[in-house]
């Protein structure tokens, strides 16, 4: 493999180079590849050129990475009252705080200083470039695990909702077959019924599976959910309202009024456009005890029934963030660095819908934003962005003062109510945010004053 990086990647013939994040296909269906890893590096043609061997070739790149460790100088999320202040960040890539996983309930960035960074505060959620939804390492128990030939066969306690090409993770099965049982061919599944389903394997195995042999669901991005005991919908004072039930297996959900979940393989309905009025993502509300959740449908799923129910489905929590402030912060990017990504001052994402919101909450304000030592972007480099916010219900950027040499470094996109007031240049050029989902700027007040000024004329 050639590898030419941007920078001098400073590697000797020997050494190991640490490759990350370079992916295959289209958005949105990124697939990590076997491109990324650790490995010895078997010449170097250049300052700028390097080379590794793999034992075969992964397909053409279509997002091509870095190499060495991404540092992440600051983190302090997945939970609440979380105050990050008064900090000095130099030379890192990410300064933070960075978040990836689980829910935040409240976070205040205030008052630090990020000198020579590719990103400042960074709020990485979404399921884009990560998983976004809560998994559990429980297996969900079989009634059997038997095989014929090299077909194997799932019997299950409950419906399973899986369709034939659907992923499962199969695990636990112990003994001389465990090799067989534990691995489906490609994880794919090439037959069911509503309580069985069956997938193939690499061997015949001597007898039924042994051991406490289990399953989990395996979609992309979103695995291993867990297993609804039950999920009912009934008319609610006009509106069509799904409960669900968790399975006695889990001690509660954890919910609250307001988060959101992600609802998959509800069946049984008339068609699957009708299932997918329970599938989704799903804003909660209401929480009528520690085992049971319920949120609202966009329409009857079984009609003309005013009620009803899927024999089948999985929950998982979408991780999200409360609110989240982030104000008064001097922030210095460095010139990009390569073409993976542009450098961020201030990065809220990855929202691709509007609701549920990854964000209920945000104000970014008072920030300076400038690169370090006044430079600039190389030529024919990505653009430094100053704040880019997705998937934001209540958004409030005010009195930032930003100088970079990008056209548009205020985006925005997939927010619901977004207001933006007296975001400047520090020549005192005003700065109008843009929605990078249609291209159009947006409303801002300082021109909506002087609008109303000029009607009232």
């Amino acid at each position: 493999m050639t590898l030419i990086t941007a920078t001098p990647h400073f590697r000797v013939e020997g050494n190991n180079v640490m490759v990350n994040e370079v992916y295959l296909g289209t958005a949105p269906n990124y697939v990590y590849s076997a491109y990324n890893g650790s490995f010895e590096v078997t010449r170097v043609v250049s300052p700028f050129q390097l080379e590794y061997k793999l034992s075969n070739d992964p397909g053409t790149a279509t997002v091509l990475g870095f190499i060495g460790i991404a540092f992440q100088a600051l983190g302090n999320d997945g939970g609440t009252a979380a105050v990050v202040e008064g900090n000095r960040i130099f030379n890192t890539r990410i300064g933070g705080p960075y978040h990836d996983t689980f829910t935040t309930k409240d976070l205040i960035v205030r008052k630090n200083h990020y000198r020579d960074v590719v990103t400042g505060p960074y709020q990485n959620l979404g399921v884009v470039f990560g998983f976004g939804v809560s998994s559990t390492t429980d297996l969900i128990s079989l009634v059997s695990l038997t095989s014929s030939g090299t077909t194997a066969t799932v019997t299950t306690s409950h419906a399973h909702g899986f369709s034939v090409n659907d992923h499962v993770i199969i695990a636990g099965a112990t003994g001389l077959d465990a090799n067989l049982y534990n691995n489906p061919v490609n994880g794919l599944i090439t037959g069911v019924t509503s309580t069985t389903f069956q997938y193939q394997m690499t061997g015949t195995p001597s007898g039924p599976a042994q051991g406490s042999p289990g399953y989990a669901t395996a979609d992309d991005k979103t695995y291993r959910q867990r297993l609804l005991a039950s999920l009912t919908y009934a008319l609610e004072s006009g509106v069509y309202v799904a409960t669900a039930q968790i399975s006695t297996a889990y001690s509660a959900h954890g919910f609250a009024v307001g988060d959101a979940v992600l609802i998959r393989k509800a069946t049984g309905q008339l068609d699957q456009a009708h299932n997918d009025l329970f599938n989704g993502y799903q804003t909660i509300t209401a929480v009528p005890n520690a085992t049971t959740f319920k949120y609202s449908l966009a329409g009857n799923p079984n009609p003309p029934n005013q009620s009803g129910s899927s024999p089948s489905g999985y929950y998982g929590r979408l991780w999200q963030a409360g609110r989240v402030v982030i104000e008064d912060n001097l922030i210095e990017l460095v010139p990009t660095p390569s073409n993976y990504g542009p450098p961020y001052a201030i990065l809220v994402g990855y929202g691709r819908i509007v609701s549920p919101p990854l964000f209920r909450e945000a104000v970014i304000r008072r920030n300076v934003i400038r690169h370090v030592d006044g430079a600039s972007d190389p030529p024919g480099m990505i653009q430094g962005t100053g704040i880019q916010v997705s998937g934001c219900a209540e958004l409030i950027v005010e009195e930032n003062v930003v100088d970079l040499d990008r056209a548009t470094p205020i985006e925005y996109s997939f927010c619901d109510k977004a207001r933006f007031f007296n975001n400047l240049t520090s020549s005192g050029a005003l700065i109008q945010a843009v929605d990078t989902s249609s291209s159009i700027k947006a409303s801002e007040l300082t021109t909506d004053i002087e609008d109303a000024a000029l009607l009232a004329l």
